[in-house]
């Protein structure tokens, strides 16, 4: 099968998601991403607003969720959102559990509407152990940690250097603040 060709849709066009677009790319996928705006997006073929969710969903083979937990954006995806996806097509959430219904996402795979998911977050973290989705061939669970790689350490503590430094200089930190307006 491969990536070449297929379409990617991307929840969440901020820094995670414009980098996946990237890799994407690389990969020859056609990349359709979701933010709030639409703005373009480097490496986004198609963008869309979040109330255009359900114009996207359909076109996709892989649906990336990378979507912050806001009041917006809590069970974005549901059962009709879930319906609306292709009946192959492959689910992903590295964003927030929250995001998901995760009763409409076990009725999806259990229903066969969707190939396969790869569950990075949950809506109740640790997830139970006697939780469906553990009995599932069809998903892959990570514990959380899918922005774990080897430099991951080394890229806090240059953020946090700099923050510190920018607190020092100006009394504001400077890189990835929390914007309590946006929720995230």
């Amino acid at each position: 099968a491969g990536l070449f060709g297929k379409t990617i849709g991307i929840l969440g066009i901020g820094a995670i998601g414009s980098q996946t677009a990237a890799v994407a790319h690389a990969y020859g996928m056609k990349v359709l991403g979701l933010n709030r705006s639409g703005a373009v997006s480097s490496n986004v073929d198609k963008m869309y607003r979040t109330d255009q969710l359900h114009e996207l969903l359909p076109q996709c083979d892989y649906v990336v969720n990378i979507l912050p937990l806001t009041t917006e954006t809590r069970h974005i995806l549901a059962k009709t959102e879930f319906e609306l996806m292709k009946d192959d097509a492959i689910y992903v959430n590295v964003g927030r559990g929250g995001t998901n219904d995760t009763s409409a996402l076990i009725s999806a795979l259990e229903n066969g509407k969707l190939a396969a998911a790869g569950l990075d977050v949950f809506e109740i973290e640790p997830l139970p152990s006697d939780d469906p989705l553990w009995q599932m061939e069809q998903v892959m669970i990570t514990a959380h940690n899918a922005g774990m790689t080897r430099d991951y350490v080394n890229r806090v503590m240059d953020i946090l250097t700099a923050n510190i430094a920018d607190y020092l200089q100006t009394g504001i930190p400077g890189h990835n603040l929390v914007d309590l307006d946006r929720e995230y």
